[in-house]
């Protein structure tokens, strides 16, 4: 196995966990807000970001879908604290930090 070819599984790997993550944030937080009031979701333009990558697995897809996962949870973070404690705001946190890494690592790669 090529060293790219790791590290594009390590990142895949990676990404299906972050993704798990936003879903689990959306359904945390959601919850407890009325359908009107639930933010705005990044979830037509993820899918986007996804069938693109399917298509070509390349540094701009990559980053344009890790990129869409921090918009979404920093949307997350602008809501109360009544509705997102701040234990769970700072896994948030702790995740856009580790996304943020991935981003670097993927434009490193220069894939």
């Amino acid at each position: 196995m090529t060293d790219n070819t790791q590290f594009l599984e390590k990142l895949n790997n990676d990404i299906d966990i972050k993704l798990q993550f936003v879903d689990y944030a959306e359904l945390k937080v959601n919850k407890h807000l009325a359908k009107a009031d639930q933010p705005e979701t990044q979830h037509f333009a993820i899918s986007t970001a996804l069938l693109a990558l399917e298509e070509a697995q390349n540094t701009a897809t990559y980053s344009a879908l890790l990129k869409l996962l921090v918009v979404q949870l920093e949307t997350y973070l602008t809501l109360p604290v009544k509705t997102v404690a701040d234990d769970f705001r700072a896994e948030m946190t702790d995740n856009i930090a580790q996304i943020n890494a991935l981003v670097a690592e993927v434009e490193a790669a220069a894939l």
